[in-house]
């Protein structure tokens, strides 16, 4: 695990940045139904509010020939270099049109021997993760403002 300058013993939550993956009990898109499943998830941005940690967490699939609406909220982790480097064991599709922001103590995080990380995305993916967190923010602000008007 010395792509995180970590070691599975070490304390995770505090060493969460933003491009690490984790194992996360995702929720379904619609409510109801089956218990959410156990996810590949990609940190999109850990931050501080009120001191509490919290990461803003974006879906992952590995079903990533399907059309997909709003691309410029989509991470594709295409090359095998790229997929080995991220320690994940297929093409990957993280997409911000699901995501969600939790704090560190959430149990949803799947803990498997002492961490919930289990990659990394490699450094050329930054910039990428930077953009789709921009837009996502947009997104947010503009529902917000929708909803103050419709208020």
């Amino acid at each position: 695990m010395d792509f995180m300058n970590t070691t599975p013993s070490s304390h995770w939550k505090e060493n969460l940045r933003k491009g690490h993956i984790v194992s996360f009990k995702f929720p379904h898109e619609r409510p109801g139904g089956d218990a959410p499943k156990r996810r590949t998830t990609l940190v999109i941005a850990v931050t501080k509010s009120n001191d509490i940690a919290l990461a803003l967490l974006a879906y992952g699939t590995t079903k990533v020939n399907f059309p997909a609406p709003r691309r410029d909220l989509i991470i594709r982790i295409n090359g095998d270099r790229d997929i080995a480097m991220a320690s994940l064991k297929e093409k990957t599709m993280f997409t911000a049109r699901r995501w969600v922001v939790v704090p560190l103590d959430d149990p949803r995080f799947c803990v498997k021997d002492g961490t919930a990380i289990i990659g990394r995305l490699p450094c050329s993916y930054m910039s990428r993760i930077d953009l789709v967190r921009g837009r996502l923010l947009e997104d947010i602000r503009r529902q917000a403002l929708l909803h103050q008007v419709a208020a």
